[in-house]
């Protein structure tokens, strides 16, 4: 411009970089004029309003003149489908579909490409061995579907190769994330637009946690596993507790997880509030509201539990029109309007076959039972009624190995089903729109007609029968544990157990209970105490009295711990023996390590240093055990 002779070509900045400050030389002539460039701005943190820049010529402070433009900060924005937890451990698990919308004034370029970047406090990576992504939106056909990696796995690269235009949208999906190695609080994606290294221009709406997995140490870990496949039409998957509440829609939780050593297929109206892990392949996961894995590490395959040793059971009491059963064969039928009343806490069937508008009902004051099938299992219409509506209340198991296992249906059998059913070698068939409480092992699931299966998380810690049909049985728990104690020196300890009747006599036993010391050299018996107890001579052994099958008592040992070396180690062990079936007793171990009070003394003063006289000084002790 005419002024430009002017004006020093060397510029400064003032007030931390909001203020370029043009060094002028020669006082301008009216009409002067100077066109500035070659400069540029930076740090563009936050979306900003349009605003002008303004023009100071009378120093610093000065009033400003506003530019006639104005300038506003833009930005695009990410967002995932949904908020995404993921366990410590997991398996290399899908990323859902994850949304990048440019802003209305155009700011994804080819020159800077699109990058999403997992920030540090998120322990996980992308999968790099993923190359390709699947693409959708209006802007998909300007970005490549080959994606690259930086930062070790922490920075997806989305190759752009046409600038976009305003409100361009592509949807990124087909990836994994991996290398799920600690806990981390929730955090979100971060989208950079402008070069490798460069500031986040946006931040996901959705966040990421990782969290603790969830540890079901028993048999029933999902709420269906098909170990060759599982195949759901519509329907829904979820999980609660039965120990804390009964099932309510408005709390259910989200481990109704599906498992599979080959594929699952849904329907997109499918409702998963857990995980769906395959070694093969997910299909049509719209509606899956936790993580999708596939590629799994196998499932080791379930155990086919051998039958019982006993007869087929003999008597189900007076049957009712509609319902036969023969001993010898162990084939029960309940069909029209028959219904059947189990009061017991074993059973064992060659077969069940329940149709029509028939009715089993499993009525037996609340305990356990286990059903045991050797062969068919046909409920394909009528009801199935637990009357204490606990899935851990009434379980099936399959047993034996035929050289061609049928296929199980269970279908419109009654709206509210629970049950848990054990059938690792048996296709499994539900038909029909009811709910079913509990949990599944199988061959293979097919579902279809919407019906729902709500996961009992205390499947979850089932370890396996508990009635063999054997007329006496004794189960203690727990079997093991451990504990530190001071030396008693007057003061006592209790041990608490539970003895569980497993008879399937239905009728009472009596259980003799002996404590035993190993190596005996630091804990000694006080008393065996409890309900329906009577204490020996001695005091290491009792009698527990009185006991019906299935029930349970409670057993307290209480011991006293000598006064010896810290870290010296003992075991107590409990015996229970059945005295109307000698032969049957079960041990539980609690093993005692002997520990010492130790004591530290911290010492603190505040103000410290080298202070005036008169000036109030504090001290203060702590003292620690």
């Amino acid at each position: 411009g005419s002024g430009a002779g002017k004006v020093a070509t060397t510029v400064t900045y003032e007030d931390g970089g909001k203020t370029l400050v043009l060094n002028v030389t020669t006082g301008f002539a009216g009409n002067d004029q100077i066109v500035v460039s070659g400069l540029g701005y930076a740090n563009f943190t936050a979306l900003s309003a349009p605003d002008r820049l303004q023009l100071v010529i009378l120093g610093p402070g000065g009033t400003p003149a506003a530019n006639s433009r104005t300038i506003q900060i833009v930005a695009p924005t990410i967002s995932s489908s949904r908020n995404n937890i993921y366990e410590v451990g997991e398996g290399p698990t899908a990323t859902s579909p994850i949304t990048v919308t440019d802003a209305a004034s155009p700011t994804i370029t080819a020159a800077k490409d699109i990058r999403i970047r997992i920030p540090a406090t998120l322990n996980m990576r992308w999968d790099t061995g993923r190359t390709t992504a699947t693409l959708a939106g209006g802007a998909a056909g300007k970005v490549a579907t080959t994606v690259s990696y930086e930062d070790g796995g922490r920075t997806l690269v989305l190759d752009v190769t046409a600038n976009f235009t305003g409100a361009d949208q592509v949807v990124v999906s087909g990836l994994r994330f991996v290398s799920f190695t600690a806990l981390s609080p929730p955090d979100r994606l971060q989208l950079v637009i402008g070069g490798a290294g460069a500031n986040p221009a946006g931040r996901d709406d959705k966040t990421i946690v990782i969290a603790t997995p969830t540890v079901f140490t028993g048999v029933f870990k999902w709420a269906v596993f098909g170990d060759v496949g599982i195949s759901m039409g519509g329907g829904l998957s979820d999980s609660y507790d039965s120990r804390v509440a009964p099932y309510n829609p408005a709390t259910a939780g989200s481990n109704g997880d599906l498992a599979s050593n080959i594929d699952i297929t849904l329907s997109d109206a499918t409702i998963v509030k857990g995980d769906v892990s395959a070694v093969g392949n997910v299909y049509n996961t719209a509606g899956v509201q936790g993580n999708v894995i596939t590629n799994a590490q196998p499932i080791p395959q379930d155990p086919v539990l051998t039958c019982p040793t006993v007869a087929y059971s003999q008597d189900l009491g007076r049957l009712s029109h509609g319902v036969s059963y023969d001993p010898s064969t162990g084939a029960l039928v309940v069909d029209g309007n028959g219904n059947l009343t189990l009061t017991g806490i074993f059973y064992y069937f060659s077969s069940i076959t329940l149709t029509g508008g028939g009715t089993i009902t499993f009525d037996n004051g609340g305990r356990h039972a286990d059903i045991w099938v050797s062969t068919d299992l046909k409920l394909s219409g009528g009801s199935i009624v637990n009357t204490a509506a606990t899935p851990t209340g009434l379980e099936i198991w399959a047993c034996g190995d035929p050289a061609a296992p049928s296929q199980w249906t269970l279908s419109g059998a009654g709206s509210n089903v629970y049950l848990s059913l054990y059938a690792p070698n048996h296709d499994l068939t539900m038909n029909g729109g009811g709910d079913v409480y509990g949990a599944f092992i199988v061959k293979t699931f097919s579902a279809s007609g919407g019906g729902k299966v709500h996961f009992d998380e205390a499947l979850g810690f089932v370890s396996g029968p508990i009635y063999y049909g054997n007329p006496y049985g004794v189960l203690l728990s727990p079997h093991t544990a451990t504990a530190g104690q001071l030396p008693s020196n007057g003061t006592n300890y209790p041990a608490l157990f539970t003895l569980l009747n497993t008879g399937s006599s239905n009728s009472t036993d009596n259980f003799d209970l002996l404590v035993q010391r190993r190596p005996g050299t630091v804990l000694g018996a006080v008393s065996i105490t409890g309900s329906g107890v009577t204490q020996g001579a001695n005091p290491d052994s009792a009698r527990l009295a009185n006991l019906l099958d299935g029930a349970s008592a409670a057993v307290t040992v209480t011991y006293a711990v000598g006064n010896v070396p810290v870290g010296t180690t003992d075991t107590l062990v409990l015996t229970a023996r059945s005295v109307g079936g000698p032969t049957n007793s079960d041990s539980a171990k609690l093993t005692v390590t002997v520990v010492r009070p130790r004591l530290t003394i911290g010492r603190a003063v505040s103000p410290s240093g080298s202070l005036a006289p008169g000036t109030v000084l504090n001290y203060a002790l702590t003292i620690t055990n």
